[in-house]
């Protein structure tokens, strides 16, 4: 899968579009790198991790490459963003007090919070 999405953002590049804006991508990322790659609701989730290669090609994150200024500017505001609201994230709600770190969750079905049922 994350072959595929990438075959297609490079076919929608080419046309000068993407599956993905850069404010979500930045998003993406930055919740990878505060919240960490190693846990199972990235490692097991073809769909993230498909967004997580997309986003890493939007901005040209790859070693030895020079990354996306631009996007590198934006990762930084939403690491600092999630930094600072991570303490005050209740697990006994049903949503997230960083409002962006919801439409991750949402959209790769990650389930970090108690159920109330």
């Amino acid at each position: 899968m994350r072959e595929l999405a990438i075959n297609f953002e490079q076919a929608f590049n080419s046309v000068g579009m993407s599956l993905m804006n850069d404010d979500f991508a930045a998003k993406l990322l930055a919740y990878v790198y505060v919240m960490g790659g190693g846990n199972e609701s990235v490692t097991q989730n073809p769909s993230m991790s498909a967004g997580i290669a997309i986003a890493q090609q939007k901005f040209n994150l790859f070693g030895g490459e020079a990354p996306s200024k631009k996007g590198i500017e934006l990762i930084k505001k939403y690491v600092a963003e999630l930094e600072n609201g991570i303490e005050k994230i209740d697990f006994h709600a049903e949503k997230c007090n960083v409002e962006w770190l919801n439409e991750i969750f949402e959209r790769y079905d990650i389930r970090i919070f108690e159920s109330k049922h």
